[in-house]
């Protein structure tokens, strides 16, 4: 097990496998895009297969492929087959935009797939496409309907945003429960990229929670998953709320995170201070177990969002 100086076990790592995205959405990046990491850079396939089976031999049990857009680097599947493979590890995700789900749910399912999570935070077309600066809505509506037929199991993620969907979320909600999958509500995270899109939209939790509450029968559910989501049960669904800011978590945190150039980071609210380039140490031939204790030494116990924003974009974080 590997447990940190605050006695949380960490058993759950998000590996972003490219900082590409096909989407420039409004609260990730600026709309000519991101500073990118050179492509021979990035971790290989074989390489993050190496670095999770070090922290699986060691607790690591539950993964998620993150971006930018994961699904968009070349033969994802194959990635997704070589880490469900690997021994200790019980649970393997994508977290996704959905834009080209349609044409991969079946054979990702194939590979290893366990469950996949879809950004949606809005169902209107011109919503969508002003958010995302290129995208359309009924792509991301194909990919959902083909992954919950390829047997996925299937969650959506809408982030809150102030002024641009707080109107949709009976919508939304009806949208997954006539689906049968569970969604979850997730403040919006400052980053430098986007502090005036913060400030302008920011949206708490508790707005949505009581909005839902005054409109649906419900009750607090003990249903959990591998993250922080808190849930409703409302007529017979779930329903999550993901508060980072408001109402943090960090005392329940069970996770890290592998960048794609190699880069493992102890906390999201706390960037380079607190992080470990991992494909420079293993390639000098450093011990891994001394890598991993010092991962664990360094993780704080609590992020400063509310003071520092995130450093750089969310697409070249993973999220």
């Amino acid at each position: 097990m590997l447990v940190d100086n605050f006695g949380r076990t960490i058993d759950y790592i998000r590996i972003s496998v490219t900082d590409r995205c096909n989407y420039r959405c409004l609260y990730c990046m600026p709309e000519n895009g991101i500073k990118l990491i050179n492509r021979r850079d990035i971790l290989s396939y074989e390489e993050i297969a190496e670095i999770i089976e070090q922290f699986a031999a060691r607790g690591i049990s539950k993964l998620r492929l993150t971006g930018g857009e994961p699904l968009i680097r070349s033969n994802i599947e194959k990635l997704v087959g070589m880490l469900s493979s690997i021994r200790g590890i019980k649970k393997t995700a994508i977290t996704t935009n959905g834009s080209i789900l349609k044409d991969k749910a079946s054979i990702l399912k194939k590979n290893g797939l366990n469950s996949i999570t879809v950004s949606l935070d809005t169902l209107d077309n011109k919503k969508f496409n002003k958010l995302t600066r290129i995208g359309k809505i009924s792509d991301v509506i194909d990919g959902i309907e083909e992954a919950i037929k390829s047997g996925l199991d299937v969650k959506l993620n809408t982030v809150l945003l102030k002024g641009v969907n707080e109107q949709e979320l009976d919508r939304l909600v009806k949208f997954a429960f006539e689906r049968d999958i569970i969604i979850r509500f997730i403040e919006l995270m400052p980053t430098e990229v986007d502090q005036d899109f913060y400030k302008k939209h920011f949206l708490p939790i508790s707005v949505a929670s009581e909005l839902l509450k005054k409109r649906y029968n419900w009750k607090i559910s003990n249903y959990t998953s591998s993250g922080p989501a808190r849930y409703l049960e409302i007529d017979g669904h779930l329903v999550g709320f993901i508060s980072a800011l408001s109402n943090g978590f960090c005392g329940q945190c069970n996770r890290i995170r592998l960048a794609s150039n190699g880069r493992i980071y102890a906390c999201l609210g706390h960037m380079e201070k607190y992080s470990i380039d991992f494909k420079k140490a293993l390639s000098e031939g450093k011990s891994i177990d001394k890598l991993i204790k010092q991962l664990l030494e360094i993780k704080p116990e609590s992020h400063d969002l509310q003071n520092l924003p995130i450093k750089g974009s969310m697409s070249g974080i993973g999220g």
